[in-house]
């Protein structure tokens, strides 16, 4: 059972604005069941160090509510806005048989302000300014995370448009990084983009952007990213249309989860260094033979693939520097079995085995592609025949990105799908 009410209410000609929501949920279920939610991602209520959670097993019901209240000024005749607001959810919020909930347990603080330039002046036609500040804390009062943001966002006389932002992390720590463990302090630092795109009116269209960080300070090192996305789109012609969208990743962290094991009694909460290559490419194209029949396509390629070393495991996850938080397995004490792809573990150096976990290296690749004819034969009534491809394989983790693509992806056997729509419209007269 779920549901909620919304409220909201303006004055001053819709210039200022209040917003409300509340809402909840009620899930029930076997005791089993109950605690495997209890324990899932969006809520991990056996955290150890949270001291307002905790696992009940013998629960065959959850309960849980959230919402959110926020107060705006919107176009304003100084043309400066602004919006402040909060949202929050009990560790018991349940809502993903109806849609997605990412995280529960957690109350969020957002202030918003933003200028817009009145008129078109010098070389834009429009320039807006914004700034931001992000809080977050759990339910139980623990402090995670302080970031400021600030966005520029213009469009030129020749109709191009430009936009870049920064996001500047103050304080960051994750309720999530050790995957039902404690708390873990993460490395606070930058991440900075950059997009330009040309003139939409033009039948041909392109746009750029990057985007990159990493963290800084005492532990500058500990994270690093960047990532390109490129954009074509072409009108040839009145009846066709084409686009093109490939997507690059490149991603390090030093401590990235892997798994948990128990010794002498104790968790060991087992980390690596992560370095993740991703690839995307989306293939649109729309082709309109008459006002009444038309074919369309869309396909994606897509590869992840990431590799593990450096294992470790937490010892201080407040560690003041990064380099604080974990201790490294030397080389006596890590082995590897290539034929089980299996790490064991002698910790103590006694040559015996003390546990052991799953080699995590993956390589992940997918594609998934539909071609759909569609034929308005009389008005309001229409036939879709659809034709859907797809295959998922795994390849070599060491292996490079785009030959593993190119050279693997097909390499398991193709899932086609046809399926016939028909609609028929009745007509009252």
């Amino acid at each position: 059972i779920s549901g909620g009410i919304d409220v909201f209410h303006s004055w001053k000609d819709r210039e200022w604005q209040m917003r409300a929501n509340y809402i909840f949920s009620n899930v029930t279920g076997t005791e089993t069941r109950i605690r495997q939610t209890q324990e899932s991602f969006e809520h991990y209520f056996q955290r150890p160090d949270a001291d307002h959670l905790d696992v009940n097993e013998a629960m065959t019901s959850l309960n849980g509510d959230g919402g959110s209240l926020s107060l705006g000024n919107y176009g304003g005749n100084d043309n400066l806005s602004f919006q402040t607001g909060v949202t929050w959810r009990s560790p018991g919020l349940e809502l993903n048989d109806i849609g997605f909930l990412n995280t529960a347990d957690e109350i969020n603080h957002v202030t918003w302000v933003g200028y817009r330039f009145p008129r078109p002046f010098s070389v834009f036609r429009s320039l807006r300014i914004n700034g931001n500040h992000f809080q977050r804390w759990t339910t139980g009062g623990e402090y995670l995370y302080n970031a400021v943001n600030a966005n520029v966002r213009a469009s030129f006389n020749n109709y191009w448009s430009f936009r870049t932002g920064t996001t500047i992390e103050i304080k960051d720590i994750s309720a999530k990084a050790l995957f039902g463990g404690p708390l873990l302090k993460r490395s606070p630092g930058f991440y900075s983009w950059i997009d330009i795109e040309s003139d939409n009116r033009k039948r041909i269209n392109y746009g750029l952007n990057v985007g990159g960080g990493k963290s800084t300070g005492k532990d500058a090192g500990a994270v690093s990213g960047i990532n390109f996305d490129f954009w074509l789109s072409a009108q040839p012609s009145d009846r066709l249309r084409i686009s093109v969208s490939p997507e690059l990743s490149l991603n390090n962290r030093v401590i990235q989860n892997v798994t948990d094991r128990f010794y002498n009694g104790n968790h060991r909460y087992i980390t690596a260094t992560l370095d993740q290559e991703t690839f995307s490419m989306s293939m649109r194209f729309t082709y309109s033979l008459t006002p009444y029949l038309s074919i369309q396509y869309w396909g994606q390629p897509f590869i992840s693939k990431a590799t593990f070393s450096e294992y470790k495991y937490i010892t201080d996850p407040f560690g003041p520097v990064y380099t604080d938080r974990f201790a490294l397995y030397t080389q006596d004490q890590i082995t590897y079995d290539s034929e089980a792809l299996l790490y064991s573990i002698d910790e103590n150096r006694d040559g015996q085995s003390d546990y052991a976990f799953d080699d995590p290296n993956f390589n992940f690749m997918q594609f998934r592609s539909n071609l759909v004819m569609r034929w308005e034969y009389r008005p309001g009534s229409e036939f879709f025949l659809v034709w859907t491809q797809s295959t998922t394989n795994f390849g070599d983790p060491f292996k490079d990105l785009f030959p593993s693509l190119t050279e693997d992806l097909f390499s398991q056997s193709v899932t086609n799908i046809f399926l016939l729509k028909f609609t028929y419209r009745f007509y009252n007269f």
